[in-house]
């Protein structure tokens, strides 16, 4: 009970290990199951061999009070663990600011713990790093100020390593303090190169392919692997995930490229290619292009072919409507992709207007325009009197004051454009 009553004091007197501080970590490892502890020794005299008290903190929270003196080793310190709390010597790591205590010869006196001893600097705080097996592999003396990068710098092979922290991934420009990283908070290390895992692709002849990977794998690594298993040359290769092009320089791990994610592959044409334009009404164009060319350029060749204005067209692509200023390339459209043409509603019209000279002409009009502003739009182009023009449509005069709705005109209906001689 009274061992109980010590640990309760220890958490609720607000003690913390801003002294020197001690630990003994490790995890359920296929060859040994460690126990995890923490050893604070406040103000323990490097020269006296009376006896002084230090805490075991589990890595549940447990105080475990072990009386012990300055001349005691660490073999004698694990020894005492071991005799109060079963824990074998060989499950204990004794870690001294940052370093495992290797030596068990040496005493408590030999270590640089000075009496009433303080941190130069109160900025500092103890945190600790566990792998993905959920052992306990560092801990660190660190400042909220330092970077994750400072951090992986204390970490064996910290480069290629990622941290995380509450389920987030750690920027290693950023600081400890923009996580929120405080006194005894415990980090997540990945290796990025821990271990294979299987991704999937689909290629454009709709067959799915599954490859063997790293995280540190390039996505120039995978389209190499990709071109000895489909023979698909690698400059012509554009790895798609998540809607985005991916590039050669980057990662699978750059990417947030998991197993089982899958990734589409799309081919780049060398030259110009071939793509279908089909209209919600079945009717359908090859138009010949380069990826390079803007889906406004597309737009221009419908015009060309289908006489429907460039501002009037829509293009749909995979469920998606295309920006003027994307490129073929951009919206991953290859050989023999077909587009849907869709006409944007403006409210607009064509008519035809047939002069008495012969000559047509293809006019842009809205159902509510007077026959008053279509005579004054004619005579514009004509360069003639506007009193001098009169409409016919079915035979019949048209009234200025009339609206083309009020006579039924229609899309590409056709209107005679007559000029009376002045004195008639």
């Amino acid at each position: 009970m009274a061992s109980s009553k010590k640990r309760k004091d220890y958490f609720e007197s607000g003690c913390n290990f801003s002294d020197d501080v001690w630990g003994s970590f490790s995890s359920q490892s296929p060859f040994c199951s460690k126990k995890s502890l923490l050893i604070g020794i406040p103000n323990t005299p490097s020269d006296s061999t009376d006896d002084d008290e230090i805490n075991v903190v589990t890595s549940t929270g447990e105080v475990i009070p072990l009386p012990v003196k300055g001349s005691d080793t660490i073999r004698e310190i694990k020894l005492k663990i071991q005799a109060n709390e079963h824990i074998r010597i060989h499950q204990q790591e004794l870690f001294f600011k940052e370093n495992v205590s290797k030596y068990t010869n040496n005493s408590l006196a030999n270590l640089p713990i000075k009496k009433e001893s303080t941190r130069e600097s109160v900025g500092f705080m103890n945190i600790f790093i566990k792998n993905l097996e959920g052992r306990i592999i560092y801990s660190l003396e660190v400042k909220p100020s330092d970077t994750v990068g400072n951090v992986k710098a204390k970490i064996m092979g910290g480069y290629r390593r990622v941290l995380m922290f509450n389920d987030v991934v750690l920027e290693d420009n950023d600081t400890l303090a923009h996580f929120h990283v405080v006194n005894g908070s415990i980090l997540t290390c990945i290796d990025k190169a821990d271990r294979k895992m299987e991704i999937f692709v689909n290629i454009l002849t709709r067959k799915t392919i599954s490859l063997l990977v790293t995280p540190t794998d390039t996505i120039a690594n995978v389209k190499l692997t990709i071109f000895y298993q489909e023979r698909i040359p690698v400059d012509e290769q554009v790895m798609i995930f998540n809607g985005m092009a991916l590039e050669n320089s980057g990662t699978l791990f750059d990417f947030h490229i998991k197993g089982e994610s899958t990734l589409a592959l799309m081919r780049r044409s060398r030259g110009l290619m071939q793509i279908s334009i089909k209209t919600l009404k079945g009717y359908a164009i090859t138009v010949e292009v380069n990826p390079s060319y803007t889906i406004g350029n597309v737009k221009s060749k419908i015009q060309d072919k289908m006489d429907i204005p460039h501002e009037e067209q829509e293009l749909i692509f995979n469920e998606v409507v295309l920006d003027n200023i994307d490129t073929i390339a951009d919206s991953n459209i290859g050989e023999e992709s077909t587009l849907t043409l869709v006409c944007k509603s403006t409210g607009h019209m064509h008519i035809f207007i047939k002069t008495m000279s012969g000559k047509t002409i293809n006019m842009k009009v809205k159902p509510s325009d007077t026959v008053y502003n279509v005579v004054s739009k004619i005579a514009d182009m004509e360069g003639l009197p506007r009193c001098q023009l009169t409409l016919l449509f079915d035979g019949r005069g048209l009234i200025d004051s009339l609206t083309l709705a009020d006579y039924h005109i229609h899309e590409k209906s056709t209107i005679d454009s007559v000029v009376r001689l002045i004195g008639d």
